[in-house]
């Protein structure tokens, strides 16, 4: 009898000790893609800064910026060919690889030298990207591959719309509201990241997606980009 109670002693300590640990590492793994996601709103707001700076105040002509951001947006294109090239072949997958290589054209039709090239290739793209965006909703890519692409795409339409800027105006400044908007931003950002801890913990089923956070994270960039 008493080693009866022995083992179910032990048992019960062994399930308590798993329980202990999955849970630690269900708090790490949520540690660690929250601050990778983190991470990268951080940086995407650094690039964005920095974009703004050099050509408000002279340093990069927005033609020459134009195909920098384009050659490096084909480099985040060639690794959405790679990680969607897993998925199961079929007639879906084919057409957005005929879409990503479409865009990949586009993004190499050559310098804008002038406002009206630069807003016939940017609209040109950014249906492209749309196009690309919605034919990977729910399919082909892992959650950590939609978060990571998600964030690319928002960084890069952002970039779009500063050059614009540029290529209308010509001559803008990084004015103190661009910056308090910028700080604004960047506290919102980190409100929502705070929040999805409750939803990590509660809404499992989201498999820890959250490109819509990071979506929304952008919305906030661009409220303080309008400052410009």
């Amino acid at each position: 009898m008493t080693k009866v109670i022995f083992l179910a002693e032990k048992r019960t300590y062994v399930y308590v000790v798993l329980k202990m640990l999955t849970m630690e590492t269900s708090s790490t793994m949520e540690k660690s893609i929250l601050l990778k996601i983190s991470e990268k709103l951080a940086l995407a707001q650094q690039e964005l800064d920095e974009l703004a700076v050099q050509l408000a105040l002279g340093k990069a002509e927005a033609k020459d910026k134009f195909e920098e951001i384009k050659k490096d947006f084909r480099v985040r294109l060639n690794e959405l060919r790679q990680a969607v090239s897993t998925a199961p072949k079929g007639d879906t997958l084919n057409e957005l690889v005929r879409k990503i290589e479409e865009l990949e054209m586009l993004l190499t039709s050559g310098k804008a030298e002038t406002k009206d090239l630069f807003e016939t290739q940017k609209k040109k793209i950014l249906k492209a990207i749309l196009e690309i965006e919605n034919a990977l909703k729910g399919k082909f890519l892992d959650n950590t591959g939609m978060n990571h692409f998600t964030n690319e795409f928002e960084k890069f339409k952002l970039k779009l719309e500063i050059l614009r800027l540029k290529f209308v105006v010509k001559k803008f400044e990084v004015k103190d509201e661009f910056r308090t908007g910028m700080k604004m931003a960047k506290k919102e950002i980190t409100g929502i990241m705070d929040g999805t801890k409750h939803q990590f913990n509660k809404a499992k089923e989201k498999l820890n997606d959250f490109s819509g956070e990071i979506s929304q994270a952008y919305q906030h960039l661009r409220k303080g980009m309008k400052h410009l």
